[in-house]
């Protein structure tokens, strides 16, 4: 059986479409302290960080800020920060999605209904 390249420039692109998703991951963060957190906090920073890279540097820093507090699993800390983040009247959609999102998985769950 012999393995041959194919020729085709359609199945090339397709080869290197799968293979640098591949490398890239599902949107996992790379961050190292990531690691370290629940899967959704996890997701939701490497969002925030994505989302913000190119942000003003005012609002960047108070990511930032957020970011650090997040990794130092102080979320009431993340929180507050990112509730005054959200009161902010020029986040774009995808900064404000993120945003939110971050919240939603930061949030305390809510204690059970007593009956």
């Amino acid at each position: 059986m012999r393995f041959s390249i194919p020729s085709s420039p359609r199945v090339c692109c397709a080869l290197l479409l799968v293979g640098g998703a591949a490398l890239v991951g599902c949107g996992h963060s790379t961050h190292a302290a990531d690691k370290n957190l629940p899967p959704p906090i996890a997701a939701a920073a490497s969002q925030l960080e994505e989302v913000f890279k190119s942000a003003d540097p005012l609002v960047k820093k108070d990511v930032d800020r957020a970011l650090l507090a997040i990794r130092a699993s102080d979320f009431s800390k993340a929180s507050s920060i990112l509730d005054e983040l959200r009161a902010e009247p020029h986040l774009n959609y995808p900064q404000d999605k993120a945003v939110r999102n971050a919240l939603e998985v930061l949030a305390p769950p809510a204690p059970p209904a007593s009956g």
